[in-house]
């Protein structure tokens, strides 16, 4: 018995090894700026996409102008408002706070973060 508890963790490990490896690796900050833009892109138009679902629920229009910021595991730790077109104040904020939720799905150099300013269009 004890020896497939010790078998079940092994393939535990071994898988959570391997999901760790399936997520890329971006060194170049051009590349990394380039992923970052395609992944809002994805959210915004996919079908899955949490910035599109976002939209339908909160009934957004206009266009929000905000710099994005991401860590070296993909999160974005911050967003900053540049500007807003049409829209309120109010889905503005609830769409800041969509973004910071969002992850990338790569990871970039260690201790690095990275900065791009995007537009969402409703």
């Amino acid at each position: 018995m004890g020896s497939r508890i010790i078998i079940a963790l092994i393939m535990m490990m071994a898988s959570i090894t391997m999901k760790a490896q399936l997520k890329k690796h971006y060194t170049d900050a051009e590349e990394i700026k380039s992923a970052i833009k395609t992944v809002l892109d994805n959210e915004m138009t996919g079908e899955d996409g949490a910035l599109l679902k976002f939209k339908e629920k909160n009934q957004a229009t206009g266009t929000y102008n905000f710099d994005v910021t991401i860590n070296d595991k993909g999160q974005v730790k911050s967003v900053f408002v540049v500007d807003r077109e049409g829209g309120s104040e109010e889905v503005q904020n609830l769409l800041k706070d969509a973004v910071l939720k969002l992850k990338m799905g790569f990871k970039t150099p260690k201790s690095k973060r990275y900065k791009i300013n995007y537009k969402f269009k409703f």
